[in-house]
């Protein structure tokens, strides 16, 4: 299975600000050729890290499904 047929952009819930807000919020004018990357400077960061490094993979795959 890929993660494609796994997760949904809609399963995801996105605050930003302080507001409801959708993913293009957090990652506007996003493409299939954009990359992302994560510097982590808490030791506990990482857990926050990984839900937007999911939230760029919805992003991608919604640009450019398989």
């Amino acid at each position: 299975m890929h993660v494609i047929s796994a997760l949904s952009s809609d399963v995801y819930e996105v605050e930003f600000q302080e507001g409801s807000a959708s993913m293009w919020d957090v990652f506007p004018d996003w493409n299939a050729h954009d990359r992302f990357g994560i510097v982590i400077y808490e030791p506990l960061a990482a857990i926050g890290a990984t839900h937007l490094i999911q939230l760029a993979c919805m992003c991608f795959y919604d640009i450019k499904p398989i």
